[in-house]
């Protein structure tokens, strides 16, 4: 009589390789435009910046504020920077000098991160400057582009205006035709330069952001942080901060004076889904899929069989109880916390297997216990 075989699981457990955190990206003009290093230079000071870029403090126009934003983001704490050119500033200056910034020239070099795995804030805080329409056109692009980027998260600054609550309305108005609102997060109002006009506060806030997620943990939401600035272009009421989180509105996250300080007061993203509202959530449903997929990616010669299933259930399950024992998961135990599902009548059918497809299904809740947010990872193997 013939034995049957038995189908041996695997016993194996990998180690997810942590990602880095920290990865903020600048996109500006630039003195010079570096256009060679077409993946950006890092720095992680001023001195630095002005050495390969060559950005002269008396920029001679009020709009290209890109390193004033870089100082704010090291003066917040922040220790590296990734910078993008989006064009020298003479060159802009030459096309125009009335209005010489374009939308189209920060999404080019948005664009460039595109093969890109370590962008995880990115910003371009002189597109405030922007006129409407094609500032409109720039937060379309610049969305579209960031939900193809793996764990990275945008940041927006409202555009400069003498009465913002009448520009978030009308900015508001226009984004009814956008897409991938999820994907980042709009901050208002913007400071107060020493010529009495408005500049870019977008620096701090991702210096904050930055140091809030590496020292206190990406699942935390980026509220309540204090900004090293010193005067606001406007003075909001703190019993009327509503009108910035209306139901049926995008939300808007306002910046407050409090007391002596000068506080970050929301921390929601541009999305009026409930399940994508929050910057922390969101973030983090994207930092668990790129540390999968990344871990998936290992995998592209194996056999999809039930060896390769068991394997990748158990290593999965590890980094998402790691993620649980520091705090990240909503949940008194793992189970409320999280699941991990992959196989054959799980997450795959025998088609999926067949043509080499491993999909990975993990619920993970970041909200509340036992409400998951459901995340599917495929990938390609042989057949």
């Amino acid at each position: 009589m013939s034995k049957s075989k038995r189908i041996r699981k695997s016993s194996v457990t990998d180690t997810i390789k942590a990602l880095p955190v920290s990865g903020t990206c600048f996109i500006g003009y630039t003195g010079r435009s570096n256009a060679q290093n077409r993946s950006g230079i890092r720095v992680r000071s001023i001195a630095l910046f002005d050495t390969y870029f060559s950005t002269s403090r008396q920029v001679p126009h009020d709009h290209f504020q890109l390193r004033s934003s870089l100082i704010q983001f090291f003066e917040q704490g922040g220790t590296e920077a990734l910078v993008l050119s989006a064009g020298s500033i003479g060159g802009a200056l030459r096309r125009s000098r009335t209005a010489p910034l374009r939308g189209t020239d920060f999404l080019t070099a948005w664009q460039r991160l595109r093969n890109s795995h370590e962008a995880r804030i990115i910003l371009a805080p002189d597109s405030i400057y922007l006129p409407r329409a094609d500032y409109v056109s720039f937060l379309r692009g610049a969305l579209d582009h960031t939900s193809g980027l793996p764990a990275a998260f945008a940041l927006f600054e409202l555009r400069a205006s003498s009465d913002s609550l009448s520009e978030m309305q009308s900015l508001r108005n226009a984004l009814s035709t956008l897409n991938n609102f999820e994907y980042g997060a709009m901050y208002t109002p913007n400071q107060l330069g020493t010529s009495g006009a408005s500049t870019p506060l977008l620096g701090a806030v991702a210096g904050a952001v930055d140091v809030h997620s590496t020292s206190k943990g990406m699942w935390k939401g980026p509220a309540n942080l204090t900004l090293n600035t010193t005067q606001l272009s406007e003075a909001y009421d703190p019993t009327a901060l509503s009108i910035f989180s209306q139901s049926g509105q995008r939300a808007i996250n306002p910046i407050l004076q409090i007391g002596g300080n000068i506080k970050i007061w929301g921390a929601r993203t541009l999305s009026m889904d409930p399940e994508h509202k929050y910057i922390a959530s969101e973030r983090m449903a994207r930092w668990v899929e790129a540390h999968i997929e990344s871990y998936l990616k290992r995998f592209r010669l194996h056999r999809n069989a039930p060896r390769l299933w068991s394997r990748v259930e158990r290593s999965v399950d590890g980094y998402l109880n790691s993620l649980f024992r520091k705090g990240a998961l909503q949940g008194s135990k793992a189970s409320h916390a999280y699941y991990v599902k992959v196989g054959l009548g799980h997450t795959m059918t025998a088609v999926d297997v067949q043509q080499g497809r491993l999909i990975v299904e993990v619920g993970v809740a970041f909200l509340k216990p036992a409400e998951f947010r459901v995340l599917r990872m495929t990938r390609k193997l042989k057949t």
